[in-house]
């Protein structure tokens, strides 16, 4: 028998930790396995994570259990640690109450090596970058990483826009992969509720290790060679009809508005830039709205272009700032702010 004591409150912050990793998977398991400590673990083909809870504790192997009755187990709990024993099943007691959970022996088929060495990068930092390339996308799509010349960087693409976002980093490498949609926003929503701190990447064996110091995430990797990046950078280079500035706040408060209007009429959205306006329209067979935003400079030449305000509202609602720069392409518009872009192509939205 071995048997340990934990405080409920690491416990329950834990187990809404893998919540997010393993996501709404039919079958939602976690491993207790030891190594030098005691470590939950948990995840998906693609997506991993390894998390120590209490030093000092062995097992004499790895055991996988439902995640789902002990998150419920000890939500509110006012206790403040909770028994474990572990004989021929697994149990949860405290004062008053006692969960027994049948358990398997487990194997660990995804344990993460470290790999070559990329460099530190703020936790946060990265679930920035992998949020603004991936909220534009949906289930059954692939978000594209890329490491290139210092540079970290995600994007996605759709027949609306294409949105990328990069970060510097300490590491050489030039090497393109694509990630699933699905493990992509698991991982956002993890890294969410891990707090402001350094995390160093490493890459093995096709994939990305994210490691803290009581903390381990694996994301699996598929190679791609793509031209996608000459891509984004022609459009970079691309010299622009016309450049401007447009307000942050004001703009994203006027997304929001949009946004839940267009969603109701079931509209085509639009913005023309008419001399010293920028003019946001929604048309349907049920009616149409517009909205006026000044602009602090006079275009010679109007410019319109289709989109879809909902998506636009995801991406700038997780922007700060004063201010963000439109570039007017031939083939669609660039919005710069920072280190993020995204690029809202001339093509008819449905």
């Amino acid at each position: 028998m071995v048997i340990f004591f934990l405080p409920i409150s690491n416990l329950s912050k834990a187990l809404d930790f893998f919540d997010r990793i393993i996501g709404s998977q039919e079958k939602r398991q976690l491993i207790f396995f030891s190594q030098k400590g005691l470590y939950l673990a948990g995840g998906d083909d693609f997506l991993n994570a390894f998390l120590m809870i209490k030093p000092n504790v062995h097992l004499p192997h790895a055991y996988s259990f439902p995640l789902d009755p002990l998150r419920s187990f000890i939500k509110d709990k006012p206790d403040k640690n909770i028994k474990v024993e572990l004989v021929s099943s697994l149990k949860f007691i405290t004062p008053n109450e006692e969960l027994i959970l049948n358990m398997q022996p487990a194997s660990l088929s995804f344990v993460p090596s470290k790999g070559k060495n990329l460099g530190v990068i703020s936790a946060q930092t990265l679930k920035k970058i992998l949020d603004l390339a991936s909220i534009t996308s949906q289930e059954g799509e692939k978000i594209a990483l890329f490491f290139q010349k210092g540079r970290l960087g995600a994007w996605s693409e759709n027949r609306f826009l294409l949105s990328c976002a990069f970060t510097p980093i300490s590491s050489s490498l030039t090497h393109n992969f694509i990630v699933p949609y699905t493990s992509t926003r698991h991982l956002v929503k993890a890294l969410d509720l891990i707090p402001e701190k350094q995390a160093s990447l490493f890459l093995a064996s096709q994939s990305l290790l994210i490691s803290l110091p009581y903390l381990k995430i694996g994301l699996r990797l598929i190679s791609e060679e793509t031209n996608a990046l000459s891509f984004l950078k022609s459009l970079l280079a691309t010299k622009p009809l016309a450049t401007l500035k447009i307000g942050l706040p004001a703009f994203k408060k006027t997304l929001s508005r949009l946004a839940r209007i267009q969603k109701q009429l079931k509209a085509i959205g639009s913005i023309a830039l008419i001399s010293e306006k920028c003019v946001f329209k929604i048309t349907s067979s049920q009616g149409s709205y517009s909205f006026i935003l000044p602009l602090e400079v006079s275009l010679k030449q109007s410019f319109t272009i289709n989109c879809h305000f909902s998506l636009l509202n995801s991406l700038f609602s997780r922007l700060k700032g004063k201010e963000f720069n439109i570039s007017i392409l031939p083939s669609g518009w660039l919005l710069k702010h920072g280190q993020y872009f995204c690029f809202l192509k001339k093509t008819t939205s449905k």
